[in-house]
């Protein structure tokens, strides 16, 4: 399972590190100059 946000929002990157997510990924300025883009990644058990 993965997930994007933005690295300027430290509040939903400490939610999703709190919930089991690696931060996997930032991509510098992905839409425009400044905007950051990371990516989440957590693996599931069971099913």
């Amino acid at each position: 399972m993965h997930t994007l946000g933005h690295s300027g929002n430290e509040g939903t990157i400490d939610f999703y590190r709190n919930i089991g997510f690696d931060l996997i990924n930032e991509e510098q300025d992905f839409f425009t100059k400044g905007y950051h883009r990371v990516t989440f990644m957590k693996t599931l058990n069971g099913g």
